[in-house]
Order: C-alpha cells, then structure tokens, then sequence
C-alpha cells in the first residue's frame, strides 16, 4: 500500500504525461466500443441520480432500512440454531418494541430540537422512567429477570419514560407518530429472516455459520489407530497391524506407509506404549488442484479428496475379531484432534468415571458431528496395589515412602552393592525370586522393619488390591488429567461443535464435584489469541476514526464513512454463510483489512461533496452532484479489486482452502458495502451533517458550509464569518 501510495504520486502522473496524446479528447472517446460503452454508463449514471433523490427525499426510510438490512442477516444466522420456527414471532416482535422505542426518542428528541415542547420534557421522562426502575425493583420483577436482562432494564426504563412522556407530549403539539409506528412495522418484518434462518437450517441440518480457529484444510496423512484387548502379545499386535497396512499399501493415493507396533499417538500428550497398541500412518499425494489441470502437472497427484480416501480404507480394513481400528485424517496443524476436552481431578476413580461416561455418551451420537471419540489414559497391564492403612501405619511410625520403598527393593531391586574380582567391578542386584514376585502372599508377608525385635509386615499396614493400571498419568496443575478426544464428520466446524459440547456438559451435569473441564487443541488457542485478534480490530476502527476526524476537522463526519464497516463485516458473514465455509483466524485478517478498504467509497463520496459545498451548492444538491460524479471511480476501484481477489476467493492452487476464506471475506464485505454506500451513505452524510449543526447552535458556533442550504446568494464566509463573494469556477480544461 505504501509503495503504491509512492507510485501514484510520481510514476503515474508522469506515465499520463508521457502517453497523452495532444488534442484528445478524453471526455469524447472514439471508437463503438468506447462510445457504446459510455451510452450504457450514462443510463447507469441517470438511473442511479433518481434513485439517489428519491432516497435522499426519504433519508430516514433508507437509513432505517439500509441498517435493518443488515440486522436480517444476524437474525438469519440465528434463526438457523433456534430448535423451533415458533420464536420467530418473538424476534419480531422483539425487535418491533426496541424500533418503536427508538421511534419513540426520535418523536421526543425531534419535538424538543424544533421547539414544540420545552427542554424539560426530556428530564420529566427520565425521572418517569426511573419510578418505573423502582417500581420493577421493588415489586421484585427486576430480581426474577437473567443476570444480563438486570443490567440492561435501567438503561431501558429511562428510555422507555423519555420516549413515552416525549411522544405523549409532542403528539399534543402535532409531532407525527410515524416513526413510531414505522419502527414497530419495520422491526415485525425481522420475523421473515428468523423464519427463513430456520427453515434453511433445518433443510441443511447443520450450522449454517461456522468458525473454527484455523480454516479447514485436506489433510496431508491418513492414519490407523490399532488396540488389541489389554495383555495381547506384540506378535498378535503386528500380525493385525500388517493387514492394515497391506490395505494402505494397496491405495493408489498413498505416497508410503510408517508402521509403529507398540507405540499410539496421543493427542498433544504423550504417547501410549504398550503391547496392544500399533500405528499405521499412510502419507498421501499432494491434491491437484484447477491450476494443475490447466497446466499440466509432471507429477503423481491425486484427484480425491481424503475424507473418500478415509471411507475406502475403513471398508477395506472392515472388521478384524478382536482389534479395535480407527482410521482418521491427519492435517498439517499440529492441534491434535479437532474436540480436545482435559478433565482435571485428583481423584482417579472419579476421573476415568466421567470420562468414561462423556466418551460413551458421544459415541451413541448425542452430539451431531462428532465421531470416533476416545480417551487418553487406556487400561493397562492388571497390576498389584497396595493401599496403606494410614492409621495403623502412622500407630507404628511408617509413612508411604518406606512402604513403596520396600516394595519397590522387592520387585525392581537394589543394586547398592557392589563385587570385586580382580580388580573388576560388578553391581548386585537384590531383589525377590520370579516365583515369588508372582505370588501374592509372599508380597504380604515383607518385613518393612523391626519394633522392640518383632517385624512389621506389609500385610498388617496395608491391603493389596488386583486391578488393571493405565498407559499412562498425565499431569496438569499437579492434578491428574484425562483428555476426552474426537473427530468430526465432514462439513462440521469444530469451534461450532465444541460450543455444543460446553452447553451439552453443563445441561446433561456431566461433570461431578471436584472434577474441572478445560478444551485444548484450537479451542485453547482460540480463547487466547481472540483477545489479541479483537485488539487488533479495534484499534485499526480507532485509528481510521482519528485520520479521518483530523482530516475533516469533525467529530461527526467520520461516522459517515465509518458506517460502511460494519455493512462490510455483514457483507463478509452472509459471503462465509452462501458459499459454506467457516470463519477463522485468517478469515479475521479479512476483517481487519476490511476496516481500511471498506472507507474508501464512502471518502469519495464524502469529499466531493464536502467540495461542491465549498462553491456553494446546497447539501442536498451537492449530494445529488457528487454521487453519480464519483459513481465511475467507485465502480473502478471496487471492480478492481474484486477480480483481484477472485483467484484466492476460487481456491485455484494447491492448498489454496487455507486462504480461501479471507477472499470470500474480502469480497462479500466489499460487494454489500458498496451498494450500501451509493444510497445510504449520502442519507447518513445528512443526517450526521444535521446533528453537527444542530451542536454547532448549542456552542453558537457558525453553521459548516452555511448549513443545509449552503452558503447565502453564493457567497462563502471567511473564519470570521464574514461574507466575501465566491470565486468564479474555471471553465477551461
């Protein structure tokens, strides 16, 4: 951008000089093209001119429903994730009250700024509505009301009592009630969206906006998670994981295959090693892409995407008696599986319980989507425990460590000893016989230590228990942790699928006392790098706002260009919903270089007809003037960069998903803020430019630009205000 900034100023100008032609006449093109061309424009042009008075004769009708447009399409998206058509009434009528509320201000505040009712009015409707913030609290409605319902319902009633008192008495002074009722009419037809949302919902049975951290993105690998039942050898161990490798081996999109017998991957934890475990793990060809068919690739690609590459190993691989095998995608992002969830307690009968149970309740498909879910911590080897009798333990002066100690010479050994022959040193290990590490008695009857010359058995400190152990113990916080993992079907978002999952543990109470849930994988880097990416938009909204209220010297006016941004940001989510894709990190990058492109239709727009103004046009005319004027490079510029942008927007090459998203961003927030700016911009330039005058009288300063009208007999005040002729246009070119 700043190279081209560069260029602008100096290669551009002196390409224009250098390729002019002397006596063309640019306003006059020549050739059929050039002059068919410029016939269509100048309907274009004249069409638009009606459209853009008729809209400006009705500025708060397009204001109004330029900005309700937009509202239709958040309602849209959340009228798909409602569970029956019948709250769209609701939403309606919902939306119809907060209209007719702000119809009601527009009545108080409009009846006060023209002088049909005193200033006092306002504050008499704010105390109004404070007793009735009183009444609600006293008679203990405002206690039964949400949480967040109870911060909002003051600010509510002080509006409801200025609007309500204000309308009343501007009403008795001939104030139309259009606004009002216009509001309420307006806000009724938002039920149509909520209604459409659902029914298209419904008829894709999926969520219809999706978001995930990072964009989806065909994975690279595909690998075979073998589990034999607990004890099996390592030769049944490898003779399974050799059929399934024969099935890798045998699909034409495999590269290779890596095959780990004793060995499972964990999801961002460590791996499980045991006997029964085993890991096939097939690399496949890169995917051709468009580019590759036009250009013709000199290498082996393969044309299916993995998830049918997936399917066709499964069915290979089919059912092996006794072995438990799951076949996933692997993609380039090392996030592990798309739903991470770490339960965290210090109580491990509990623990492997719940996990157990969320595990067990996803696989019968409670949750849509998700498929293949499994835990972290396996059962093991059977094992021998033994539990302490801290009681009798502490009665006779033994703590855990000597007991584990002891057992742990007995089993493992000690090889403090050490032999000499000839000169030669060796270690000694002493430790219990095979036989009698196997026996359980002999266990029991180990003397920890003598008291007054009897020995102290382990038997008589403690019980022993025969249970089968883990793979593994993870740790976090110093608590013992158990991950909850799962894959998901193609076509579901996982940060979609994880936000069901939280509302599903906390309605279904899946999670007992003394058990804590943390999501890991992308909802973890999503929670933390969101605050950041949010930041980072806010500050971009806030330094457009400061260069332009510096360079218009207003406070107001870059509201007017700032309005595109979130028409663009609408743009960008119904973009993401039409064509199915999810919302990530690199789609946010859209959004934030959205912030500074969306503005420069409007600053235009804006700054001609701050232009025109200055010669001493009327608003109104200078709006006319200056829309169908600047309608050309609009158009330019917005073209421009839509072709631009069309080749990542159509996920052309190789890999070419991941950035996919910020193209679509790009162009749907470009497309809707561009037809939005023609016609709304210039209502809310008037509408802002109205408010401006309207404090310029408040602070008896002098009017901007001589007000609507513009300047008297057109002559333009200096900053003293004093009246000096306009200067004559130049004519000549």
């Amino acid at each position: 951008v700043l190279f081209s900034l560069f260029v602008s100023f100096t290669l551009t100008p002196l390409l224009a000089a250098r390729w002019y032609k002397k006596g063309e006449d640019i306003e006059h093109p020549s050739g059929w093209f050039a002059i068919w061309f410029e016939k269509r424009f100048a309907r274009l042009e004249d069409r638009y001119r009606r459209i853009l008075e008729w809209c400006l004769n009705h500025r708060w009708f397009t204001f109004i429903s330029g900005n309700t447009l937009l509202l239709a399409v958040i309602l849209l998206i959340v009228g798909a994730n409602l569970p029956s058509a019948s709250f769209a009434p609701m939403f309606g009528i919902g939306v119809g009250v907060i209209y007719a509320i702000g119809g009601m201000l527009a009545v108080a505040i409009g009846s006060v700024v023209h002088g049909r009712t005193p200033k006092s009015t306002l504050a008499i409707g704010a105390v109004a509505g404070f007793v009735l913030l009183l009444v609600l609290k006293f008679s203990g409605v405002l206690a039964k009301a949400p949480v967040p319902a109870q911060k909002m319902i003051p600010i509510l009633c002080i509006l409801l009592g200025i609007g309500i008192y204000g309308t009343v008495r501007g009403k008795l002074k001939g104030t139309p009630l259009r606004p009002v009722w216009g509001g309420f009419l307006i806000g009724l037809t938002m039920m149509v969206p909520v209604f459409v949302g659902f029914k298209f919902g419904e008829w894709k049975k999926e969520s219809v906006f999706k978001f995930s951290f990072v964009p989806s993105t065909d994975p690279i690998q595909v690998r075979a998670a073998i589990e034999l039942p607990v004890g099996s050898s390592l030769e049944k161990t490898d003779e399974v994981a050799r059929i399934v490798e024969k099935q890798f081996l045998k699909n034409p999109d495999i590269k290779f295959t890596i095959t780990e017998v004793g060995k499972q991957s964990g999801a961002r934890t460590a791996d499980s090693n045991a006997t029964n475990f085993a890991e096939v793990t097939g690399t496949l060809y890169d995917r051709e892409s468009f580019i590759d068919k036009v250009m013709g690739a000199h290498e082996k690609l393969r044309t299916r995407k993995a998830p049918s590459i997936v399917a066709d190993l499964t069915k290979g691989v089919g059912k092996i008696p006794g072995a438990e095998v799951r076949i996933t995608g692997v993609s380039g992002f090392n996030f592990g599986a798309p739903i991470q969830l770490a339960l965290i307690s210090d109580n491990r009968e509990l623990l492997t319980k719940t996990a157990a149970d969320i595990r067990d309740r996803l696989a019968a498909g409670e949750i849509d989507g998700v498929i293949g879910p499994d835990v972290s911590v396996k059962s093991g080897k059977p094992e021998i425990r033994l539990i302490p009798d801290y009681r009798k333990a502490a009665d006779l002066g033994i703590d855990a460590t000597q007991l584990g100690g002891i057992v742990r010479t007995m089993y493992q050994g000690n090889d403090d000893s050490k032999m000499r022959i000839e000169g030669r040193e060796y270690g000694v290990r002493v430790m219990l016989d095979l036989d009698d590490r196997n026996n359980r008695d002999t266990l029991a009857s180990v003397p920890i230590r003598f008291n007054q010359g009897r020995p102290i058995y382990a038997g008589s400190v403690a019980r022993f228990d025969e249970a089968p152990g883990f793979t593994a113990i993870n740790r976090r916080d110093r608590a013992e942790e158990i991950q909850v993992t799962a894959n998901l079907l193609p076509g579901f978002a996982n940060g979609v699928v994880n936000g069901k999952i939280q509302t599903w543990i906390k309605e279904k109470k899946l999670l007992p006392a003394g058990v804590q849930l943390r999501q890991l994988g992308e909802a973890d880097a999503q929670a933390r790098e969101g605050v950041f990416l949010f930041t980072a938009l806010f500050l971009g909204i806030f330094l457009v706002y400061a260069v332009l209220a510096s360079l218009y010297n207003n406070y107001l006016y870059p509201f007017i260009i700032q309005l595109a941004q979130p028409q663009a940001m609408v743009g960008a989510l119904l973009a993401l919903v039409i064509t199915d894709q999810a919302f990530s990190v690199i789609g946010f990058i859209g959004i934030v270089a959205l912030v500074g492109l969306v503005g420069k239709n409007a600053i235009l727009v804006v700054d001609y007809t701050n232009t025109l103004r200055e010669r001493g046009h009327s608003r109104h005319d200078a709006l006319v003037e200056a829309g169908p004027t600047r309608l050309r490079p609009i158009l330019m510029t917005t073209l421009a960069l839509i072709l631009g942008l069309l080749p990542v927007a159509a996920a052309l090459g190789r890999g070419s998903e991941f950035r996919q998203s910020i193209g679509t961003i790009v162009l749907g927030g470009i497309i809707l803020s561009t037809f939005l700016t023609l016609v709304v911009i210039p209502c809310s330039y008037t509408i802002f430019d109205d408010l401006s005058n309207l404090f310029a009288k408040w602070m008896k300063k002098p009017l901007g630009f001589g007000g609507p009208e513009g300047y008297n007999s057109g002559a333009i005040t200096d900053e003293a205000g004093e009246v000096e002729s306009a200067p004559e246009e130049d004519e000549t070119v």
